[in-house]
């Protein structure tokens, strides 16, 4: 197996394991760091939820309020969770972008609105692959 160092002292990746790199062309460290993170401490909440038939989980609270999640605003005021956010998102469009770019019938659409596009990525490579296609990127300035 070329993926399997003989010496123990060390390891070698496997392909899919290259993936969770932050310098891999396709990383999806940062989509699984938010979720692991954001999402992942409240799961196992989501159960006693659906059981006591509460609104919300209690992380839900505790991270949002009672009123609930505005993800928008709570990325607008913790900086640092919006760059793990906009990581996590851009590492999405990375692994996306040629399939939906290739595997979609583009040739009814004239125009396409990618609205939360974040820097435009995914966008960009539609454009650059259907030439006849016309794009808008929609996203808040920040």
């Amino acid at each position: 197996n070329d993926d399997v160092d003989d010496d123990d002292r060390y390891y070698v990746n496997t392909a899919m394991g290259d993936a969770l790199r932050d310098d891999h062309p396709f990383t999806i460290k940062f989509f699984i760091q938010w979720h692991l993170e954001i999402i992942g401490p409240g799961l196992l909440q989501f159960m006693d939820v659906l059981e006591h038939d509460d609104a919300l989980p209690p992380f839900l609270r505790q991270k949002f309020g009672e009123s609930g999640p505005d993800v928008w605003r709570f990325l607008q005021e913790h900086p640092d969770q919006q760059a793990q956010f906009k990581k996590a998102m851009d590492s999405v469009d990375a692994l996306m972008v040629g399939a939906l770019a290739n595997d979609f019938d583009w040739r009814s659409c004239g125009t396409v609105v990618d609205v939360g596009g974040s820097q435009g990525s995914f966008l960009a490579k539609l454009l650059a692959t259907h030439s006849s296609l016309r794009g808008v990127l929609f996203d808040l300035p920040s």
